[in-house]
């Protein structure tokens, strides 16, 4: 297939060159058709070149860009009324997390969402660095923790990360996946055109998933396009973006002002007509639950350990004003609507699906931890509507810790 995938590109290349010749040939007496030809063209050959070349050396996926070290300086208002700097680093598989090595006795893999992933938080203040430092406390083990966790993932392309990341990587004892919320939110945003058979249609909604599920995939004949609006999936923008994580390669990228469009959200959901009922979750549920399984089925074939977590949320009726102005999340048809569904509205809808985990995770024996019932559900753990702060990265790392405590292979003897 692959060589297929090199000819195909190689017989596309030539033909460019082929017609660069004969464009070159007749503008060459016309110095104007010749500056508006020739850049043109060489924009042409490069991302056919840049094509070739790819589709030789990318056979790999990964979550995020390997070896990035990122230090973000966060707006003030998003986690605290000041500036605070929150360093992302990481590894070489793009992971975040520290390099695998063959002292690693014990290897989880946290996957999710941008709550796994805590992209604002410090590294060594996010709750999956926390579980690894707790976890080799005990001096029973010496534990590696990461995350390829990615903002706005949920079970669909949770399945793609179990199916492609975990072959790749040296043996992974424990997955724990935290999953639930981006399910409920991409169901209210798609509303009426939510497609609740994503695993019937794997195939067609792979190539549509897999840019946002995955920084980099294995070369395929859809992989790049050239379309207006889509410029940063053509292979040169690929290029460029290689390019730039080469260059920062070990270095310390700084960014400025990260996270500031969570107030300008806050601001618009303040103005939003709210809604008060959700739309029928059954089919999207069912969904849920069959993703739910298919991740169960890849672990046990992979004789992995897997443990569910529900998803806490700060939305419930008891809020302060404080508390209800950090919220940003459960928009209807995207913000550009204006309507967005209420605080009640998305408490009732986050325990429906937290509800679904726990009933598969017993009707197939699969271990879970009811996260969201451990975690109050205030401003000391939340930044905003699902976020953990630090704090809440802690006590979450706190709860998860003890559990595994409490079981082997850290049960102490």
């Amino acid at each position: 297939m692959k060589k297929l995938l090199i000819r195909e590109n190689f017989h596309r290349f030539f033909i460019i060159l082929f017609f660069f010749t004969i464009a070159t040939t007749i503008c060459k007496h016309n110095i104007w058709l010749t500056i508006l030809c020739c850049p043109l063209i060489a924009v042409v050959i490069s991302e056919y070149g840049l094509r070739i070349f790819f589709s030789v050396t990318n056979d790999i996926f990964l979550s995020w860009p390997p070896n990035v070290q990122i230090i973000n300086r966060i707006a003030p208002g998003v986690i605290s009324e000041d500036k605070c700097d929150s360093r992302f680093y990481t590894n070489s598989a793009g992971i975040r997390g520290e390099e695998f090595s063959d002292d690693q006795q014990y290897r989880i893999l946290a996957i999710g969402g941008s709550v796994t992933i805590s992209y604002y938080i410090d590294q060594k203040k996010t709750w999956t660095y926390i579980l690894q430092d707790k976890l080799n406390h005990l001096e029973i083990l010496n534990v590696w923790v990461g995350s390829t966790g990615t903002g706005g993932l949920c079970t669909r392309e949770h399945i793609m990360h179990m199916r492609h990341l975990l072959p790749q990587y040296p043996a992974i004892d424990t997955v724990i996946v935290l999953a639930g919320c981006s399910d409920l939110l991409r169901r209210l945003i798609d509303d009426n055109k939510y497609d609740p058979n994503f695993l019937t249609h794997y195939d067609y909604w792979y190539g549509r998933l897999s840019r946002g599920a995955f920084y980099e995939i294995p070369y395929h004949s859809k992989k790049f396009r050239i379309k207006t609006g889509h410029l940063g999936e053509t292979a040169i923008a690929h290029f460029i973006q290689a390019a730039k994580s080469f260059y920062f390669r070990k270095r310390e990228e700084h960014q400025d002002n990260v996270g500031g469009m969570l107030i300008d959200f806050r601001e618009r959901r303040k103005n939003a007509v709210m809604k008060n009922k959700l739309p029928d979750l059954s089919s999207a549920l069912e969904e849920y639950a069959l993703n739910l399984n298919a991740m169960i089925d890849i672990a046990e074939a992979r004789s992995i350990r897997l443990i569910l977590m529900t998803h806490p949320f700060l939305w419930g009726p008891n809020l302060t004003q404080e508390e209800k102005e950090l919220l940003w999340c459960g928009w209807i048809e995207g913000m550009k609507s204006g309507r967005c569904y209420s605080n009640e509205a998305l408490m009732d809808g986050m325990n429906r699906y937290n509800d679904k985990l726990l009933e598969v995770s017993q009707l197939r024996g699969v271990e879970s931890i009811d996260l969201a019932k451990a975690l109050p559900r205030n401003k000391s753990v939340f930044y905003d509507d699902v976020h953990f702060n630090v704090e809440g990265s802690e006590r979450a790392a706190t709860v998860i810790s003890d559990y595994l405590a409490r079981r082997e292979p850290f049960l102490k003897k």
